[in-house]
This record gives structure tokens, C-alpha cells and sequence, in this order.
């Protein structure tokens, strides 16, 4: 099987804590889901994975964007927990207004996570273009994906207990990184990556 680099972003960070609720901090859930987790499932499934951010600090998106690119990498990934003020719920995908084949690469990687832990196929659990949410899309993707394929990961809502229990449940955190991974395996193997 093909083997490719893998670009982590850990959203948020620092002075920038990102969502909080259920005791819980975006940054750190992120951190640990991208750099720690991600990273070692990544290499042990053959693949190379770069960290954009390996510590708490905080990172300008026009920095997680030159980072991204001057690694070369095949695949950019942001990490992030959701937020908000209704009973919302699950794992959504991220991908830039337009790009085809983040969009592909986004449908095959959130069905697999969604198939393998049901937990996750809430209500509010879905693909969709970053341009449905703000006119130029989110920053990190507007600057990445006419260089590599890229999308931007919602692990859940940290504002649902339902999702902040999974969210602190170690095994289950590893069981999702397993399936992110295995859906990047099958995207290579339908050569969308």
C-alpha cells in the first residue's frame, strides 16, 4: 500500500483555549487527539505524520498554513471539537467549497467512523464545504487544499455530555483515531489519495 505524510493541526492552543464545557478544553482534546494519538496510529500503519502543533502554545492559522505546506505533505488534517448552544451532537468533516477530492476523501472517512462507532452518527453528524459556514471558508483549509487534499475534523461537541463522555473515554478517543486512520488506508486504496 501506497504510504504518505500525513500534516496534524491541533486547533487552537495557548492563550487561544478554543471550546470548553463538561470540564473540558478544545485544545487539549485536540493536542491530545492529533499529536499523540494520530501520530503513533499513523506511523504504525505505515504512514509519516508531522505535528503543527506539539505543545500547548498558540499558532496564528497563516502559521498552521506555512507549516502544513513547507512540510510537503499528502494529506492535511485539522483536528477540532465542536460547540453549541442546542443539543447538537456527533463526528462532522470539514472540506473547502469546491474541492472535489477533499470531498471524497471527507464522505469515505466520516462514513467509516460513523459505520465503525455509531456513537458518533448524532445529530448533527455530517460532510460539508467549509463555504457553507463563513464566504472564504476556514482559514486553514482555504490556504491548504489546492496543495494537498485537506479537511478539518469535528470530534464530537464538547458542549453534549453524551459527546464530552466519549470524549474522556480513552479507549474510545483510540477507537476513533483507529477509524480516521483506517478511513485514510481505504481513500488510498481507492486511490483518492
Amino acid at each position: 500500500m501506497k504510504r504518505i505524510l500525513i500534516a496534524l493541526d491541533a486547533g487552537h492552543g495557548g492563550s487561544d483555549p478554543g471550546a470548553m464545557g463538561n470540564g473540558l478544553t478544545e485544545a487539549q482534546l485536540t493536542l491530545d487527539l492529533a499529536t499523540g494519538r494520530f501520530t503513533h496510529m499513523a506511523r504504525a500503519a505505515g504512514h509519516q505524520a508531522t505535528p503543527i502543533r506539539v505543545t500547548d502554545e498558540a499558532l496564528a492559522l497563516d502559521e498552521r498554513v506555512r507549516r502544513a505546506l513547507s512540510s510537503q505533505a499528502n494529506l492535511f488534517l485539522s483536528f477540532h471539537i465542536n460547540a453549541a448552544a442546542s443539543l447538537a451532537r456527533g463526528f462532522q468533516v470539514w472540506y473547502h467549497g469546491g474541492d472535489q477530492r477533499s470531498q471524497k476523501i471527507a464522505t469515505r472517512l466520516r462514513r467509516m467512523v460513523a459505520d465503525a462507532l455509531p456513537q458518533w452518527a448524532g445529530n448533527a453528524s455530517r460532510i460539508a464545504a467549509d463555504t457553507e459556514r463563513y464566504a472564504n471558508g476556514f482559514a486553514v483549509l482555504r490556504g491548504t487544499w489546492q496543495h494537498m487534499p485537506a479537511l478539518l475534523l469535528e470530534v464530537g461537541f464538547i458542549s453534549n455530555a453524551s459527546d464530552a463522555a466519549l470524549l474522556r473515554d480513552p479507549v474510545f478517543k483510540q477507537a476513533t483515531v483507529l477509524q480516521i486512520v483506517a478511513g485514510i488506508s481505504a481513500c488510498i486504496a481507492h486511490a483518492e489519495l
